[in-house]
């Protein structure tokens, strides 16, 4: 045998396994007990998190995430802190959370996917241990004129009245004279040239 410690796995079961250690001398022993980690059921519905789900393009959606108003693009990661939900935006936050520096329910926003001729926004949630996953699919809604109007150009306007309209004393009309379109002034040329 090499100089290298030794573990036998001495009872597994569905709860936890035990093990023996021994020194790479064979003249200390210890045991070791890992016992499974108890799934946490998530305390809040994933629906009630992200609300207002709106699609902006084929690959980015706008939604509320708690109360704050979020752009999300496919593959984005938002973590679920004490102080809420964030978007991780650098690669040291997502190492944080592969570490388990960084602690929380983790959500990745897989993208737009059509189901039944329907957009459906679909992610994972995953606990923070990250030992249990969750398929998550939420029907898009249609974009409703009144919450999301199109931007509109001012215009100012001025009503032509024709000549057989009364004309009031307080509002002038327009004349033809007024209608005419500026005319362009003639470039004088210096003299000399």
């Amino acid at each position: 045998t090499r100089k290298a410690p030794i573990a036998q796995a001495k009872m597994v079961t569905p709860q936890k396994i035990e093990w023996e250690l021994w020194s790479s001398d064979g003249l200390e022993k210890a045991s070791v007990t890992h016992e499974k980690e108890r799934a946490q059921a998530l305390n809040f519905r994933i629906e009630e998190v992200f609300s207002r789900v709106r699609q902006r393009t084929a690959s980015r959606i706008s939604c509320r995430i708690g109360n704050k108003a979020t752009i999300l693009k496919a593959g984005d990661w938002i973590l679920h802190t004490p102080s809420g939900w964030r978007v991780l935006k650098s690669l040291r936050e997502v190492e944080e959370v592969l570490t388990f520096q960084t602690r929380g329910e983790l959500f990745v926003f897989d993208g737009i996917e059509k189901k039944e001729g329907k957009a459906v926004f679909s992610g994972a949630l995953f606990d923070p241990m990250r030992t249990q996953v969750q398929n998550v699919k939420i029907p898009i809604a249609m974009q409703n004129k009144q919450e999301h109007s199109p931007h509109k150009k001012k215009v100012i306007s001025t009503k032509i009245r024709s000549s057989s309209e009364e004309v009031s004393q307080e509002e002038p009309s327009l004349t033809n004279e007024m209608r005419r379109r500026p005319r362009k002034k003639p470039v004088s040329s210096p003299e000399g040239f």
